[in-house]
């Protein structure tokens, strides 16, 4: 199983102590990169880890939200990893970004929220 210590070095990330993972390495631009990792690896990424990976890729789309960059683009691979995640043991997560959504800091919690309005639908 890969770990978040794999998972750093594969992907040439950073891990400051005391900072909030997803938030520190999610960077616009790496979004379909770091899904396409995902896709790659889920068999060797256990729940616990995916958490964290999930706040990852999460942060990154929020980035590109932000900065109005590639989202048609990027909003399907997107959309297909957050309908692989849309199961009751990722709801902290999910639910977290959700709850925190707003137009100038967290869009990405819209985003979020239509595409699971669009699934229970």
């Amino acid at each position: 199983m890969k770990t978040l210590k794999d998972i750093h070095q594969d992907l040439s990330l950073s891990h400051p102590p005391d900072q909030d993972w997803g938030l520190v390495n999610g960077e616009t631009g790496r979004t379909k990169g770091f899904i396409e990792y995902f896709n790659s690896n889920e068999q060797f990424i256990d729940k616990p880890t995916r958490l964290s990976y999930l706040d990852l890729v999460i942060s990154s789309y929020n980035q590109n939200v932000l900065e109005n960059k590639n989202i048609k683009h990027l909003y399907k691979p997107f959309k297909d990893y957050i309908l692989k995640h849309n199961e009751s043991f990722y709801d902290v997560i999910i639910g977290y970004w959700i709850s925190i959504r707003d137009d100038d800091e967290f869009p990405v919690g819209y985003v979020i929220e239509e595409i699971i309005d669009q699934r229970k639908s």
